[in-house]
């Protein structure tokens, strides 16, 4: 709990529960926590029903000043060590995920760089160069048009084909073609989609709507 308290205050139950559990994990080990999992519980009931009444900030404060009376020792410093690389382990572990599922995939990356104060501090930085990420935008705008361009034209449905139609006049009166590929059929149906957005109020807009919004009824349907 000392090792907890010189951490706090906290701001909200959840945080003060997930460092308390952190500092249990630093002092008592993975196998260890077991063993006061009840009394961890008992205090995160507490935690909560503070929040609940609205004393959480008061209640925290006050245990953190009790507990910081004998904030000292080899074991505790010991602890505190431990605590702060398990919580630094815990942000790398966070981080490696964003970057391997977001980030990356795009040319960036978050990097963890720790102060000379032994504080950790994120940098965004650039993997790829410009004309890769230009690039690859350009390859997952096209994909996403193919997709809604396929969605569109593999659906059976009325709806479908209804607003199939309105697209392929719409795409003939301002491209002066019809649509050929599935790309067209995304490419006219994000633009339609941004006149909604820019002129709400206008025949295509209107028109466009109560065919997509009957289409995407039948979609969640499914």
């Amino acid at each position: 709990m000392t090792v907890w308290a010189a951490f706090g205050p906290y701001d909200t139950a959840e945080s003060a529960e997930q460092f308390l559990r952190l500092a249990s994990r630093a002092v008592f080990g993975q196998e260890g926590i077991t063993d006061h999992e009840k009394w961890i519980d008992e205090h995160v009931k507490n935690f909560h029903k503070w929040q609940a009444e609205s004393t959480l900030e008061k209640m925290l404060k006050m245990m953190c000043a009790g507990l910081l009376l004998s904030a000292k020792g080899r074991a505790f410093e010991t602890a505190c060590k431990q605590f702060k690389e398990e919580a630094e382990a815990q942000v790398k572990n966070g981080i490696e995920w964003l970057n391997k599922d977001f980030l990356e995939e795009g040319g960036h990356k978050l990097d963890a760089v720790k102060q000379q104060d032994g504080t950790v501090q994120f940098a965004y930085k650039q993997i790829w160069s410009d004309e890769e990420i230009k690039r690859k935008k350009r390859e997952d705008g096209e994909a996403i048009l193919n997709a809604v361009g396929r969605n569109l034209l593999e659906d059976q449905s009325y709806e479908a084909k209804a607003l199939l139609a309105f697209l392929g006049v719409v795409n003939q009166e301002n491209m002066d073609k019809g649509l050929e590929t599935p790309k067209d059929v995304g490419a006219i149906w994000f633009a339609c989609l941004e006149v909604v957005d820019k002129e709400p109020n206008t025949p295509v807009a209107l028109t466009f709507k109560v065919l997509n919004d009957a289409w995407a009824a039948t979609r969640s349907e499914k």
